[in-house]
């Protein structure tokens, strides 16, 4: 009943909210092992965004589940197979940006295989926003497409070191960022 369980901050001044919806997961793994995700409302959240020079946008944010186990990846295959769906339904020939805590590690070849049928299934790009610290495995992704009516440009990316204490992150996921140009075509 939580709704996706993220939240998501626009500058009055650089964006207009136009539309929101929220999308829970309908499945979890993980009640008592290590992972606990079903405990959290593990989901996207998308913002249709007009900006200053008319330009709209959707933009998601998300959070998928965690954890190694056969059933975790499982899981979130089922997970981002439910996000391609809701990116079609909402967002089809809308220019969109997806971001959020992926909980896919590149390390292992079932995490590359449940990526490259995600961008497939969406046309998105990856902006390869990543970690600049050595310790961290890359499990945060943003992506990004063109609409058929508005152009998005990535202009930066990388890891906002302004989140960092000491060469540690202040987090459990270093903090991302892309940087993108979106006009009207």
């Amino acid at each position: 009943p939580y709704g996706s369980g993220l939240s998501a901050f626009v500058s009055k001044r650089t964006a207009k909210v136009v539309d929101t919806e929220r999308h829970r997961f309908d499945d979890c793994s993980g009640w008592v092992d290590r992972s606990y995700d079903c405990w959290a409302t593990k989901g996207v959240l998308l913002l249709r965004l007009r900006l200053e020079n008319g330009a709209e946008i959707d933009v998601y944010n998300l959070h998928l589940d965690a954890g190694q186990s056969s059933s975790a990846m499982k899981v979130r295959e089922d997970q981002l197979a439910e996000l391609i769906a809701f990116i079609g339904r909402e967002s089809a020939g809308r220019a969109v940006i997806v971001a959020g805590d992926f909980n896919t590690a590149l390390d292992r070849m079932e995490n590359v295989e449940a990526m490259r049928v995600f961008k497939q299934g969406t046309g998105l790009v990856d902006a390869g926003a990543g970690p600049d610290l050595p310790q961290w495995l890359r499990r945060d992704f943003i992506f990004a497409r063109d609409g058929d009516t508005v152009s998005v440009k990535l202009t930066a990316s990388g890891e906002a070191l302004e989140f960092v204490n000491r060469n540690r992150a202040l987090s459990d996921h270093p903090a991302i960022y892309a940087r993108f140009e979106v006009q009207g075509k």
